[in-house]
């Protein structure tokens, strides 16, 4: 498989109002755990950034040759435990790094979207 470079932000978000600190930790905790899988090793620069002003971000960056789909796979993961999430993620062949080749992701309302140019 040849190599891919990517970059996104997603911003950490739930829509449960009833939530306490503990579950929004609890969370936290189930995303940061499926971001250690991601291993610096293996070309992946993915962490969860510091609180600032309430926010709390997720920062993905990475040339590597597993499959796209497995960041993406991510993204679908965090938007299952905190619903209310959203961000943006490029992704393109790392060969020949074309920004106007590459694929763009929005996450939104709940979902992963492909946005085609």
């Amino acid at each position: 498989m040849s190599e891919i470079e990517y970059h996104g932000w997603i911003v950490l978000a739930s829509s449960h109002d009833e939530w306490a600190d503990d579950d929004w930790g609890r969370a936290l905790a189930n995303v940061a755990e499926r971001v250690s899988e991601f291993a610096t090793e293996n070309g992946h620069a993915v962490t969860v950034t510091e609180p600032t002003n309430s926010m709390q971000t997720l920062s993905l960056h990475g040339l590597t040759d597993e499959p796209p789909d497995r960041v993406l796979q991510l993204v679908e993961f965090i938007v299952s435990v905190l619903d209310s999430s959203y961000g943006e993620m490029i992704i393109a062949p790392a060969v020949r790094f074309d920004w106007s080749a590459a694929r763009r992701y929005r996450l939104s309302n709940g979902k992963l979207t492909a946005c085609d140019s």
